[in-house]
């Protein structure tokens, strides 16, 4: 069940869930679970959760895991210039391709590959101003 839970989360940024150790309680893998996740979040990425007594761990891994799953588009080991590809498997089983970039890239994905988004799509990544009318960037006006 541990594991099931982290495995949504972790195939998210295409890595695997660590394996639980041979003697290993339940409480000392989830914490080693949550410590794999801690980097992908924001307000726990800092802190030390193998002390954190096991009535007060359960609210820290809710958050930890919110958190992750927040961040799955920017994960922390990337540089804002840098994207990665991440293969999932949907419900049918098919191979799908998703591209993440790194924390504080806002919109890099969409300025470099801007002309190669099919006209179908560009309507997704439309920017609207105040009275709702569509900006269109320059590089996109006749």
């Amino acid at each position: 069940m541990v594991r099931d839970r982290a495995r949504s989360v972790f195939a998210e940024y295409g890595r695997p869930v660590p394996l639980r150790d041979v003697g290993e309680d339940i409480l000392a893998y989830r914490k080693k679970i949550v410590r794999a996740l801690q980097p992908e979040t924001t307000s726990y990425a800092d802190r030390d959760v193998r002390s954190v007594p096991a009535e007060l761990f359960s609210p820290i891994e809710q958050k930890v895991y919110q958190e992750a799953t927040a961040n799955r588009w920017h994960p922390s080991d990337l540089k804002p210039d840098q994207m990665r590809e991440v293969v999932k498997l949907d419900k049918a089983g098919r191979k799908v391709s998703e591209f993440v970039t790194g924390r504080g890239s806002k919109g890099f994905f969409k300025e470099i590959y801007a002309e190669h988004i099919a006209p179908g799509v560009i309507s997704a990544i439309h920017q609207f101003d105040a009275d709702g009318n569509v900006i269109i960037p320059p590089s996109r006006k006749a």
